[in-house]
């Protein structure tokens, strides 16, 4: 594991110490056991490079039954195939945990980078290496009267021109209608100093002044923008979907006086209820209990937890790390609570105007 790992990896953090419900997993695997070979695919949280592919790959191939896995780590995605009756994959699911890696049900993964821009990134790289090819002889000594250096630079113009073309325009026409807007674009610097860099070029190579020619700078310069770019609209991406995966329903709790099952949407304020160990508290609350360990992980990013005594009041989102379950009162609903403004996550969005 520790050979295959990409550098540091992120800390295990208090889920794996935490209650997690799996009846969605069960349902889901009733429903692939129907069949004669069960196929399920899973959203697979925490996962972060080989190595982590690698220990989930283990943890599946020690546990009978199982008779293929395929974990993708840059999607987040999970594929199991078992054999019905002999694999649980519950209790895989819990053992995964156990390392910090969370199972949730299948999620959509929405793209919005623009495919236009990955066919743009892979152009401006091929064009990008071959004007280095065409002028690394001059800054190697080639002489401009070299039999061969006319052509080259003829090459690197023609180049530098398709780059220009190619990539530039992304980032100038976005400038431009930003500009007719009235909106000075991130992109614009971008923009003037492609057109500045290519216009001088153009008008050294003209005059033959061929030390001031550097069109190997705007090819290389637009293919590290638009990878720039593309490596932004990449994480967005990938932290978008690690949040619509993370979507879920308002977490259950028990009725204090009756015991009974409940969802958060059920409470009210004044409402008397219980959280089991590991559960997070839904909304803010007074405690009742004669003491409590939470976290507030959630909330400020700290993972150790505090103490909480009688009376206390506890914030939306606090994990009860207690040993026991926690008796609280509802101060407020859960739609006007804090923890369910971070989970109201639209997973179909309208698309955004990427050329602007």
């Amino acid at each position: 594991y520790y050979d295959l790992q990409e550098g540091s990896i992120p800390p295990v953090k208090s889920s794996v110490f935490q209650q997690r419900d799996y009846d969605w997993l069960a349902e889901l695997v009733s429903i692939a056991e129907r069949e004669q070979a069960p196929v399920l695919q899973l959203s697979l949280q925490g996962i972060s490079c080989i190595g982590c592919a690698w220990l989930v790959e283990r943890i599946f191939a020690r546990r009978p039954g199982g008779l293929g896995i395929r974990v993708d780590p840059s999607r987040g995605v999970l594929d199991l195939r078992w054999e019905r009756g002999r694999f649980d994959v519950v209790a895989f699911a819990r053992e995964t945990q156990a390392f910090g890696y969370l199972v949730g049900p299948p999620g959509q993964q929405v793209e919005w980078v623009d495919r236009s821009l990955i066919i743009r990134l892979g152009l401006c790289g091929a064009l990008a290496m071959n004007t280095m090819l065409f002028t690394l002889p001059s800054y190697l000594g080639m002489a401009a009267d070299a039999p061969f250096a006319a052509l080259f630079a003829r090459l690197s113009l023609t180049l530098g021109t398709l780059s220009l073309l190619v990539g530039g325009s992304y980032f100038i026409v976005r400038s431009w209608r930003g500009v007719r807007q009235g909106i000075l674009h991130i992109d614009l610097p971008i923009s003037m100093g492609l057109i500045a860099a290519y216009l001088g070029s153009v008008y050294a190579h003209s005059r033959g002044a061929e030390a001031l020619v550097y069109f190997d700078f705007v090819s290389t310069f637009t293919f590290l923008m638009l990878l720039g770019r593309w490596l932004q609209l990449k994480a967005v991406d990938r932290n978008r979907n690690h949040l619509l995966a993370s979507r879920s329903e308002p977490p259950a709790v028990s009725d204090a006086v009756t015991g009974a099952k409940l969802s958060a949407q059920a409470l009210t304020a004044g409402h008397r209820f219980l959280v089991e160990p590991g559960r997070v508290i839904p909304v803010r609350s007074r405690l009742h209990s004669d003491g409590a360990t939470l976290s507030l992980e959630w909330i400020n990013g700290e993972s150790e937890a505090r103490v909480a005594n009688k009376g206390e009041l506890v914030p939306s989102g606090s994990v009860n790390c207690s040993q026991t379950a926690v008796n609280l009162e509802a101060l407020e609903t859960w739609e006007s609570s804090l923890l369910a403004e971070l989970l109201r996550i639209d997973p179909a969005p309208p698309p955004r105007n990427l050329q602007v």
